[in-house]
């Protein structure tokens, strides 16, 4: 029996739960929620490594979605020496990347590269991920998230623990930022 071949995920916003991942990861359609999906997975569920850093990038809200015809914007990630993102590290399998680009529009909205990660205290001990960074000519200077998307990304942050003062200054949003 031939082994399915594993890949490291990065997931940095609405990937941050894995509940939201695996639903995408299904192999049905979406219901009407936009949340959840019908079918199944295919193969082994993905695997939460827990969570991890990538360095010499910053989170923002800063994917504008009205382009693709949708609402607000969405977390993307940019290349900043001297920042760190914080997100989830996943196990999936080839066919499971593949789902995910697909739900995650790759490479309609998104570009997946690989990067390197790791644990937070052990910025020696790298693993290369993949990762999904929004196209360059669909960002705004002016984000505007859906409320109920920055609270899911709160959430799911603060359920693994992360820093406050990134949960703060990254993930919460407010206008008031927007000034600063």
């Amino acid at each position: 029996m031939e082994e399915t071949p594993l890949f490291y995920y990065f997931g940095y916003a609405y990937n941050l739960n894995p509940i939201y991942l695996k639903e995408r990861l299904k192999n049905g359609t979406w219901l009407s929620d936009k949340v959840h999906k019908t079918g199944v997975l295919d193969g082994p569920a993905p695997v939460d490594l827990g969570t991890y850093v990538l360095p010499d990038y910053q989170f923002g809200y800063n994917l504008d979605l009205q382009r693709y015809n949708e609402k607000g914007t969405v977390g993307n990630v940019l290349l900043t020496p001297g920042h760190k993102v914080y997100g989830a590290l996943y196990r999936l399998t080839e066919n499971q990347l593949k789902r995910l680009d697909r739900s995650e529009e790759v490479p309609r909205i998104y570009d997946r590269l690989l990067v390197k990660v790791h644990q937070e205290g052990a910025p020696h001990s790298f693993i290369e991920a993949w990762i999904d960074i929004g196209h360059p000519q669909a960002l705004t200077k002016t984000p505007h998230p859906e409320s109920n998307y920055v609270n899911e990304i709160v959430a799911a942050a603060t359920k693994r623990h992360f820093p406050q003062d990134y949960i703060d200054h990254y993930l919460k949003f407010s206008e008031k930022k927007l000034s600063t």
